[in-house]
């Protein structure tokens, strides 16, 4: 065999083994890697995620999305999350109550997931406002 065949046959054998043993997966809780919205799971969304409050320095508000789609407001008095889902890949469902001055109404607020990282999710509503928030420890 001729030593560039030899070289393509090593460097595609490499190829395969990279492949094989997976290096195109990682894990998301250690890498600081950031994912495309629709090969978002729901366990890896798990946990709280907050962003600053407008025209509030240091105050941040945000959800928790806890496991069985239960989910929580964080510093949010007033907006009530209770149920969150992935109805398809890369979106995100909130289930809300919103309480006022004697006036409550409920609903889903949706939105489209850009990408996760680490410690960084990245939303869209749907009025195309971007929401970026960070993974509280």
């Amino acid at each position: 065999m001729k030593p560039v065949a030899k070289i393509l046959l090593a460097a595609g054998l490499l190829a395969a083994l990279v492949i094989a043993a997976g290096v195109a997966k990682f894990d998301l809780l250690n890498d600081d890697i950031n994912i495309a919205g629709p090969a978002v799971t729901a366990a890896e969304l798990e946990g709280s995620w907050v962003g600053p409050v407008a025209g509030q320095p240091g105050r941040e508000e945000g959800f928790e999305l806890r496991p069985g789609g239960a989910a929580a407001s964080i510093n949010m008095a007033t907006m009530l999350y209770s149920r969150w889902s992935m109805p398809g890949p890369g979106r995100l469902r909130l289930r809300y109550t919103s309480v006022g001055n004697k006036v409550s109404s409920s609903g889903d607020e949706d939105y489209s997931i850009i990408s996760l990282g680490k410690d960084r999710l990245s939303l869209k509503d749907s009025y195309g406002r971007q929401l970026v928030l960070s993974r509280k420890k």
